[in-house]
């Protein structure tokens, strides 16, 4: 008889273990896999009414500084006013914005153009002068 025979009379229960096989090895844990939780950030804009539309600095701008950029400034304050008044934030903000660049930049080159004239002037005036006499 063999020795697993003798060991184990009843061959069906007879473990593995006792038939010279290796022991089995465990399995290499992996965790599983990590799901990607989604942030959702959510920005509030501020109230609309706080949008400047820049519209008295466009008509001065108009009279003042230099025409067409007041003009140019102008058209952008009234289409920032009918954004705000339809509640379209992101384009009341841009066009506010534009017509702010349009009287920045029309309020540095009309007071640049009046300076011009004013030397201008200045020197006209002392040029007749030394003229007539």
């Amino acid at each position: 008889m063999s020795y697993y025979s003798e060991q184990n009379p009843n061959p069906a229960m007879a473990s593995p273990y006792h038939m010279n096989m290796p022991p089995p090895q465990p399995q290499p844990y992996y965790p599983p896999p990590m799901q990607q939780q989604q942030q959702f950030t959510v920005t509030q804009n501020p109230p609309i009414h706080k949008i400047r539309d820049w519209i008295v600095w466009s008509i001065i701008n108009i009279f003042l500084g230099w025409f067409l950029l007041g003009i140019i400034a102008l058209i952008f304050s009234i289409l920032c006013r009918s954004r705000k008044q339809s509640n379209n934030y992101e384009d009341a903000r841009a066009m506010s914005t534009i017509a702010l660049i349009c009287n920045i930049v029309a309020t540095v080159l009309g007071l640049l153009s009046w300076i011009g004239f004013i030397i201008w002037l200045v020197f006209y005036i002392r040029l007749v002068k030394e003229i007539s006499n």
